[in-house]
């Protein structure tokens, strides 16, 4: 019988290259995905003119979440490279 031991290792979102630095909710910005546009209102100006307040977004990850698709692993001197 051949009995080894297999590690099997997901891609977590801690240690991808887009993700920031996590604070203390162990949340941090991704920056993988461009940011996405939310229309806050629209006004006028002085002018009367129409004018839009737009706001951008960038999506909010935990440490333990999946990795996604654009997932590239972080070098990491502590670990030789291999987080």
């Amino acid at each position: 019988m051949n009995e080894r031991i297999i590690t099997v290792t997901f891609a977590k979102c801690g240690t991808c290259i887009y993700a920031q630095k996590f604070d203390a909710k162990d949340a941090a910005d991704c920056f993988g995905y461009p940011p996405t546009v939310i229309l806050l209102g629209a006004t006028k100006d002085v002018l009367g003119r129409p004018g839009v307040q737009l706001e951008t977004f960038v999506p909010r990850v935990q440490k333990d979440r999946a990795g996604c698709s654009l997932h590239k692993r972080k070098d990491d001197f502590a670990t030789q490279g291999s987080s």
